[in-house]
């Protein structure tokens, strides 16, 4: 990621979706990082909340420390910028958290990885309806970081595959350069990558999760099947 692209997303509006297509989730980790600390930068009235959906808390303050500040703590956060983790899926049940600190005066959204917001495509629909509620009702601007797929986007046209309905709402779509040309190391056996070890940890724990509610969906099959025969044999 070059500093010149860093500047220019840190610069973009208030009002307006902004896509930001990177080669992977630890890329566009450490971009949206970098690009939440440039805006506080530039604006000092901007405030900023930062959604993190892929790794635990431990693990972002590892990479803000990595890659930002060096003296990171939870404790003494860049008071601009709120960072929260949510879990794993579930940022479109989220609305009344986010609403709260729009509330408070947030101005900036920025989420680090679409593909891990939403446990399916139809709540990630939700969850752009839900974006388009924020921008209207609130003139936020919203930033989402998102993998690179097959082909390639345009803003105002939806895509199929890829990411969708969010291609025909965004005001912008930035397709962002290599971070391994800037000297990272982002190799995913690298022990020291928590984001890679992270991606794992969510794509188990949706999988889990997923598991669970078809559980839910046949057993209650099951017991409206046994009610259904236990009736008959009444009659």
């Amino acid at each position: 990621m070059k500093q010149i692209e860093i500047d220019m997303l840190a610069e973009s509006k208030k009002g307006l979706l902004t896509m930001c297509v990177g080669t992977g989730t630890g890329e566009n980790i450490i971009t949206s990082l970098q690009v939440a600390e440039k805006m506080a930068e530039l604006d000092e009235t901007a405030n900023i909340l930062y959604i993190n959906t892929v790794m635990t808390p431990r693990q972002l303050g590892s990479e803000i420390r990595r890659h930002i500040d060096s003296d990171y703590s939870s404790e003494t956060p860049n008071p601009q910028i709120k960072h929260v983790t949510l879990k794993p899926g579930k940022l479109n049940n989220a609305e009344i958290e986010i609403r709260t600190e729009l509330g408070k005066g947030v101005r900036y959204i920025i989420v680090n990885s679409l593909e891990f917001s939403s446990r399916d495509s139809r709540r990630r629909d939700m969850l752009l309806f839900q974006i388009m509620e924020w921008l209207l009702e609130f003139g936020i601007g919203v930033m989402v970081f998102c993998e690179r797929s097959n082909s390639i986007a345009s803003h105002g046209h939806i895509q199929r595959g890829g990411i969708g309905k969010y291609a025909g709402l965004a005001a912008n779509i930035n397709y962002l350069s290599d971070i391994e040309n800037e000297g990272y190391r982002l190799d995913p056996s690298d022990e020291k990558n928590t984001w890679a070890i992270s991606v794992r940890e969510r794509e188990e724990e949706i999988l889990r999760l997923e598991r669970e509610e078809q559980k839910r969906i046949q057993s209650e099959a099951d017991a409206k099947e046994e009610k259904r025969v236990r009736e008959r044999e009444k009659k």
